[in-house]
């Protein structure tokens, strides 16, 4: 067989979908030999691997059964949707192989129209969610702030009433000094009424004195003469003068 002119069926290597989440695909190589003519006799050395996105894991190798007249029936089973590429090569192992005509093939396995649905319902369920845990972000976010406001209100008030409290001590020693400054000032006067006072008794008890005094004077002179008279009187001779 030659491997350019040997190929896989074009049938077989159209894409599909998936099915329950998986896609069986076989497909039938005709080995061809150099001069372009189909051989119909078995035992040529191809070999297949399959190839497909990254989450598969990698290449995998594909069995190829000799079916005897000059054509080999490979098949290979796929869990995931996306592009494969399916290569099949004549020859023993090592640089020497050739790929057949066309080969690597591409294959676009499409997701499982159930399966893409339950995929849109996830994401939606998804999105949902995570639209429910912003929410609720936003929620406890929202009374965070709430109750760090709330605490710092409180500290600001707290403030305000110590500097009340501070201004209303303020206010009390003031007054407290005010009180007691007027208080002194309402004992001096008292004190300087009371001396007042005093100095008018005083004045009051020295005229007093100063009548009772010359009230004496005037009596002590009256009784003087008085008494001066009588002993005139009393004198012998007195009375014939």
């Amino acid at each position: 067989a030659s491997a350019p002119h040997s190929y896989v069926r074009e049938s077989d290597i159209e894409g599909s979908s998936l099915r329950d989440g998986a896609a069986e695909r076989s497909f039938l190589l005709f080995a061809v030999d150099a001069a372009g003519n189909r051989r119909n006799t078995g035992g040529d050395a191809f070999s297949a691997k399959l190839k497909g996105p990254s989450e598969t894991g990698g290449t995998i190798d594909v069995a190829l059964k000799d079916n005897g007249d000059g054509t080999y029936q490979g098949v290979f089973k796929v869990s995931k949707s996306g592009r494969y590429w399916l290569e099949v090569l004549l020859g023993p192992i090592g640089p020497s192989r050739e790929s057949v005509a066309g080969s690597p093939y591409v294959i676009d396995f499409s997701p499982d129209p159930a399966e893409e649905v339950r995929r849109r319902h996830e994401a939606q369920e998804r999105r949902i969610q995570r639209e429910k845990a912003a929410e609720q972000r936003r929620k406890d976010d929202d009374k965070e702030r709430k109750a760090r406001a709330a605490e710092e209100e409180k500290a600001r008030e707290s403030e305000r009433d110590a500097a009340r409290a501070e201004k209303e001590k303020q206010r009390l020693r003031t007054q407290g000094k005010v009180d007691e400054r007027k208080e002194v000032e309402a004992k001096a006067a008292e004190m300087e009424k009371r001396r007042r006072l005093m100095e008018k008794l005083r004045k009051e008890e020295d005229v007093r004195r100063k009548a009772v005094a010359l009230e004496e004077e005037k009596r002590n002179a009256t009784l003087a003469k008085m008494q001066e008279t009588q002993q005139k009187r009393s004198r012998p001779g007195s009375a014939m003068k």
